[in-house]
Formats: C-alpha cells, structure tokens, sequence
C-alpha cells in the first residue's frame, strides 16, 4: 500500500512542475461545465416544461368547435385569447364548417401554423396534445356511433357526456427525478 501512495506522490509532483497539465486537468473542465451550462440554459435558464400559449381561432359557430376547445383545454393546452395575438408561437385555426363536416362524416383540415422565430420542441408539444384532443373527440364519435342505432346524429349534450365519462385507461407522464426539467446548471 505504500508503495500505491509513493507513486502516486512523484505522479503529482511532476504534474504540478508542468503548467499546461494543471491548465488542462483543473482549469479547463470547469471552464467546460460553465460553457455547457451556459448553452444549454433554455428561454429565461429556469427548469420548466415547455407549455407555449397557443392561439385558437375558433371559427365554427356550431357545438363540435366549443367540444373542441373544452378537448384542448383537458389535455393541458395553454390557449390564449385574440389580446395575446403578439405573444404567442403557434396557433391552430378551426374551419368554419367543422361541425357540419363532423357531423357529415366528411374529412375536416384544422389548420395548425406558427409564428416566425418560434422553436421546434414546443411545438412537438402542441402537436401532440392536438392529435390527443382530435382522437378523444373522434373517440366520443365512434362511441356514439356504436352505441346508438344508423343514422343518428349526435347532439352536443350527448358527445359532452361522453367526452367528460371517466376513461378506462389512465396514462400520467412526467419527467422521471426532479418534477420540473432540467435545464442549463441545473
């Protein structure tokens, strides 16, 4: 064991007569962290989930565009208002006849659009909380369509009952560890 501490007493000694050893094996991995940290930050440096406003304009004036809303807004869409027009990085526009397609069993196309300069990872976020809220509403309609006779046309009491019963599977996602993300230093 002596003879371990012995060498490892000349290792130190001739790394403390170089400098550049002291320069590249002290200095310069701190200097490395404080870079990294630095460019890995995030928007404002703090742990956050990635939640951007989005702009929704509802240009439907039937029942299925409000059913569409009250979808985004369960799976944790921050949707903003016509005054935070200039603060927002994406928006998603629903068509005029969208109940009445919905209701014709007609294909719709909701218009999902960004701002210039927005990033891509909140967008990843929104489009998926997007296609989760089409598939519970599409889900609500292929319900109703099992359950009553051919033909029917579903009501806006009947797909909200069905949109608001408990689901039967049950998904909770989070970032594993710390509950916010880690970012930057953290």
């Amino acid at each position: 064991m002596r003879n371990v501490f012995l060498i490892g007493f000349f290792d130190l000694k001739v790394l403390l007569k170089d400098k550049t050893a002291f320069i590249w094996l002290l200095l310069m991995p701190l200097v490395f962290v404080g870079f990294i940290g630095l460019a890995n930050r995030g928007g404002d440096g703090e742990p956050r989930n990635p939640n951007p406003k989005v702009l929704v304009d509802n240009l439907d004036p039937g029942f299925m565009g409000t059913l569409m809303l009250e979808a985004l807004d369960a799976r944790g869409m921050w949707l903003a208002g016509e005054e935070d027009r200039d603060e927002v990085e994406r928006g998603i526009t629903i068509p005029e006849d969208f109940t009445e397609k919905m209701l014709a069993t007609e294909q719709v196309k909701i218009e999902f659009f960004k701002t210039e300069g927005s990033g891509g990872a909140p967008a990843a976020m929104i489009e998926v909380r997007l296609v989760r809220a089409l598939v519970a509403l599409n889900a609500a309609l292929i319900e109703f369509v099992m359950e009553n006779p051919e033909g029917a046309v579903p009501t806006e009491s009947e797909l909200r009952a069905l949109l608001e019963a408990e689901d039967p599977v049950k998904l909770e996602a989070r970032f594993a560890g710390k509950d916010p993300r880690p970012v930057g230093y953290y």
